[in-house]
């Protein structure tokens, strides 16, 4: 069956490519990835789930367009080799799986989802034009995802998801109400608040919050370096807008605090002074009360974690609703599983049906009694339950790879071409958002993160060969006599 949906999926690919160029194949993938396709029609259609694995398959007869009819030389980075010796980590990991179909299972998701998407990417964005088309292609499909979105808001019509595309999620947290006769020892009583979260086509409102935050960054590149047509810039600040209030629209607390560190990031970069965020914030603060009514009080709620051991003696007001005493069982659960199991971990795929409840059963660790199966709600230490200090040690080796290699490029062009240095920034960004809010995400719809670092390894590749060209461009222009060296110059 799996041989027979990539045999279809390459067959659309090469049609499209026949009819309408290669680089078409580029963006009906981008656009593919991002709308999550192959997740919607399993999710919502039933289709198989070897149909999601074989989607990046689109990209072979692009690829086979680049490496034989343009003699392109095959692509092998670093951060690809290390995402191969992460592999081998997964491979030896199994060996120790109660479950090892299970364990297969998750080895085959990260060859396709992780290691074939990223070596796809690489070698079929070659040059700047193209890589600026493609961060198009992400922030019109992001664009589109979050106008379907606002409509919902703005209409209160959540009857239709549009094909899976514009999800909602309906859920009822936990509420503390002020008890007038507080001063006679009462606490206030609990009450349930229904809210209405944006989960847009991956099913999950903070998995959502988390891959339009990321386009965030591009859509502000995109904004700032479009000069020769003021309507892209329109589009470009549009789009930004659009998906910066679907991130609102998630009450995703884990977006909130991305940004806030984010922010950081970039008055350290100086790209952004300390009075221009006090007035960013502002004005984030009144339009989110229109916006996103809620999100405030939502938000709040995170300063409330350090009462997490104060027991009945604080107020109603300051106690830890009931998700948030979830998420901390279920980290804690999984970092006592890395701990019973620090070298190997338990293999792939392993902590969430055998060994998360028995954890989170714990009185030690259980904030709160959860007697089901859950992820840990960490990138981080559920990838170190399952694989141990090397596979955590070697996923963190790789984003630091790719973000100092990001930076050595932005230091390279800051002088020269400060554009450059600007969308490298944004790339930066982009990856330290996701990466951000994995700290309280499980490491579902991996193929997000690997694209989003493939397209930072492209961007390094392509500036490799930008630098080569400047180089040899400079030198021969030392070997000119001075007369043709004023006249090169002037037309450069």
């Amino acid at each position: 069956m799996l041989f027979l949906i990539a045999i279809v999926f390459l067959a659309l690919a090469v049609m499209a490519v026949t009819i309408w160029g290669p680089e078409v194949g580029i963006w009906a993938f981008v656009f593919a990835l991002y709308a999550n396709l192959p997740g919607i029609a399993t999710q919502v259609y039933g289709v198989s789930q070897a149909f999601a694995a074989c989607f990046a398959f689109i990209l072979v007869p692009t690829l086979f367009y680049s490496l034989s009819i343009r003699n392109e030389r095959v692509v092998i980075d670093l951060t690809f080799v290390l995402m191969l010796v992460f592999l081998a980590v997964m491979l030896m990991s199994s060996l120790v799986a109660v479950d090892s179909q299970i364990a297969l299972g998750g080895i085959l998701e990260y060859g396709f989802e992780g290691l074939l998407i990223y070596f796809f990417t690489i070698n079929v964005i070659r040059d700047l034009g193209v890589l600026k088309r493609v961060i198009w292609a992400l922030l019109l499909t992001g664009g589109l995802l979050a106008s379907l979105t606002v409509y919902q808001d703005l209409t209160g019509n959540y009857d239709t998801s549009f094909g899976g595309l514009s999800q909602r999620h309906t859920e009822y947290w936990e509420t503390k109400q002020t008890n007038e006769t507080k001063q006679q020892g009462l606490r206030s009583r609990t009450t349930w608040e229904r809210a209405d979260r944006a989960d847009g086509p991956t099913g999950d409102p903070n998995r959502y919050a988390q891959i339009m935050l990321v386009l965030v960054p591009l859509a502000v590149f995109m904004y700032w370096r479009e000069k020769s047509s003021r309507a892209r810039k329109i589009l470009a600040g549009l789009s930004g807008v659009l998906i910066s209030w679907t991130v609102l629209l998630t009450y995703s607390r884990g977006a909130f605090l991305a940004v806030v560190l984010l922010i950081g990031i970039l008055v350290s970069m100086r790209y952004i002074r300390i009075r221009q965020v006090a007035i960013g914030l502002a004005a984030a603060a009144l339009l989110a009360a229109v916006l996103a009514p809620g999100y405030y009080e939502r938000v709040q709620t995170i300063f409330n974690v350090e009462n997490l051991a104060s027991g009945p003696t604080v107020s109603s007001e300051q106690e830890v609703d009931a998700p948030t005493r979830g998420r901390l069982t279920e980290m804690l659960a999984a970092l006592h599983v890395f701990m019973d199991h620090p070298i190997l971990g338990v293999g792939p795929d392993q902590y969430i049906p055998f060994y998360s409840q028995a954890a989170m059963l714990n009185p030690e660790i259980a904030f709160r009694d959860i007697d089901s199966t859950r992820a840990a709600h960490t990138l981080y230490l559920q990838l170190a339950a399952e694989m141990g200090v090397f596979g955590i040690a070697v996923y963190i080796v790789i984003f630091i790879n790719v973000l100092y290699r990001l930076l050595l490029e932005r230091r390279r062009w800051i002088a020269t071409q400060p554009e450059l240095s600007h969308l490298i920034t944004a790339l930066f960004c982009s990856i330290v958002a996701y990466s951000l809010t994995g700290i309280f995400l499980h490491f579902n719809y991996q193929r997000y993160y690997w694209f989003m670092l493939a397209l930072a390894g492209a961007t390094i590749q392509i500036l490799k060969v930008e630098h080569k060209k400047e180089t040899i461009r400079v030198a021969n222009l030392q070997t000119q006599p001075a007369y043709a060296r004023e006249n090169l110059e002037g037309q450069s």
